[in-house]
């Protein structure tokens, strides 16, 4: 069953809404939230969503270990704690 767009934009809108908050991760897989660096997590700014596609784009981060390696970005629903959502 395939969704339309008008679908996928309602169900992108909410994931974003759900989840403004980005941090970077040193270690695990994107289905757990282990491995979270030093850097504070930094607020989304998502686009809006567009065929069910959102991104978010020219973000920084601050306060990790320099150079320290980053292999994913992790999604999450507040700025500390709060409930993880997944991540790239």
């Amino acid at each position: 069953m395939a969704w339309n767009g008008t679908a996928l934009n309602t169900a992108a809108a909410a994931m974003t809404a759900a989840y403004p908050y980005l941090s970077l991760h040193t270690t695990g897989g994107v289905t757990i939230s282990t491995g979270e660096s030093t850097a504070p997590r930094i607020a989304a700014a998502w686009s809006a969503p567009s065929a069910g596609v959102v991104s978010c784009t020219a973000k920084a981060f601050t306060g990790g270990a320099a150079s320290g390696p980053a292999i994913r970005v992790g999604y999450w629903s507040a700025a500390t704690a709060g409930t993880y959502g997944g991540g790239s």
